[in-house]
């Protein structure tokens, strides 16, 4: 805006990046924490939760705000892989446990997500987007209870995708 003495004043507002998407052509972009799609920039990294697999959006400059427009079908939104990230990242961005725990997000053929632990070498199969709170909290009983027991470390596979369980599967 110009003042009345000829004065421009501009106001900017820094995006934050929530997560980096690497798509299954392996082009890369970032989404931040409003829902918009940003480009990676030469000589940038940060240290954020990675997303890959079956995922075939792609940042063009048309398609920055999709996850945040409101006229967006509500059922198309929820089946879009990366609007399913983009929830769970924010989910995990609010629980410093989380946040030091995911390492990555992976959308799977079934359009299922599975994420991938900083410790361990298990596959958490996660499902939806559906019940976070409820999967999280049984993860990290189970987690808890079994660092006493031995180890979680003899699990090739953790599921959380059914209603009050979890399923594992041994190496």
């Amino acid at each position: 805006k110009t003042s009345i003495d000829g004065i421009l004043r501009i106001s900017l507002e820094q995006r934050v990046a929530l997560v980096r998407v690497f798509n299954q052509d392996g082009n890369s972009f970032y989404i931040d924490k409003e829902g918009v799609l940003l480009p990676v920039l030469n000589g940038t990294a940060s240290r954020l939760i990675t997303a890959n697999g079956f995922i075939a959006q792609q940042y063009t400059e048309e398609n920055r705000f999709k996850l945040v427009d409101p006229s967006t079908d509500s059922v198309q939104l929820a089946s879009n892989p990366l609007f399913k990230i983009y929830k769970l990242a924010l989910f995990i961005n609010k629980n410093d446990f989380l946040k030091a725990f995911v390492e990555e997000i992976f959308i799977n053929q079934r359009n299922e997500i599975e994420i991938i632990p900083k410790v361990g070498d298990q596959v958490i199969q996660f499902g939806d987007i559906d019940r976070m709170d409820e999967k999280f909290m049984y993860l990290k009983a189970f987690y808890h209870s079994n660092t006493t027991k031995g180890g979680w470390n003899k699990y090739a596979t953790i599921s959380l995708k059914y209603k009050n369980q979890i399923v594992c599967s041994k190496k």
